[in-house]
């Protein structure tokens, strides 16, 4: 496997072989971001090859990268979601700064949406929820309508993140995107409408400004969820 990456590694990137899978180490954050987009169906592959965790690390990483293996039944759809992936608009970059204006925020969610990836904007002020795209209604709706988004204080939905004995996936949320700016590959366990607990994985960018209050946009890829507890009615 680690022979598999040296094929596509940019040159100087080293890996080492860890209890889960494999570490690699890039030469700094900005080129391990533009890797992981770039390369995810490479990297996917070589994880489900190696039935195991690729962590793509640098110097002073303290939130690695993850790149899971997929189960069979996922990888056709993901494969199709990262060739999109791949093909960056020519007016959207992989990453948003923290100080983007309006028109530049607006530039990046197009272009994700263009690649087929949900675009949720909250606010870091109230958690409310400030934009979604359809994707979002399609994908992670449950019979929910943009109507029902907006506005949505998210902490109802991160409720289980606040109950003893519970992993604090919002406050881990919090606390990293706050002080890195940005975080790649978050999975974390949140509430579905249907009241369905779920496993997500989701990037998020820090924006300063968004409609006058900080707010954090997580891009997520359609259908990368899975059920961990279902609903009281059995649905999801």
């Amino acid at each position: 496997m680690a022979h598999e990456l040296h094929e596509y590694l940019p040159k100087g990137w080293e890996v080492t072989p860890t209890k889960q899978g494999l570490t690699i180490l890039s030469t700094d954050m900005e080129s391990a971001l533009d890797f992981a987009s770039g390369a995810r169906a490479h990297l996917q592959r070589t994880a489900s090859n190696l039935k195991g965790l690729l962590e793509i690390r640098w110097a002073g990483c303290t939130t690695p990268i993850r790149v899971a293996a997929q189960t069979e039944a996922a990888v056709p759809n993901r494969e199709v979601n990262q060739t999109k992936l791949s093909r960056i608009s020519s007016y959207a970059p992989i990453r948003v700064s923290p100080t983007a204006t309006p028109d530049e925020v607006s530039d990046f969610i197009r272009g994700k949406k263009s690649e087929g990836l949900i675009v949720t904007i909250t606010s870091m002020v109230s958690d409310k929820c400030l934009s979604v795209n359809d994707l979002q209604v399609s994908d992670r709706g449950g019979g929910w309508t943009g109507d029902d988004w907006i506005g949505l204080d998210f902490k109802k939905l991160w409720k289980d993140s606040f109950l003893l004995a519970h992993t604090n996936y919002y406050g881990q949320l919090v606390e990293t995107i706050e002080r890195d700016k940005s975080l790649a590959e978050f999975y974390y366990h949140i509430r579905r409408p249907s009241g369905a607990l779920a496993e997500y994985s989701s990037s998020y960018h820090l924006i300063e400004n968004f409609l006058g209050v900080p707010a954090r946009i997580a891009v997520s890829v359609p259908g990368d969820w899975a059920i961990i507890e279902s609903a009281p009615d059995g649905s999801e």
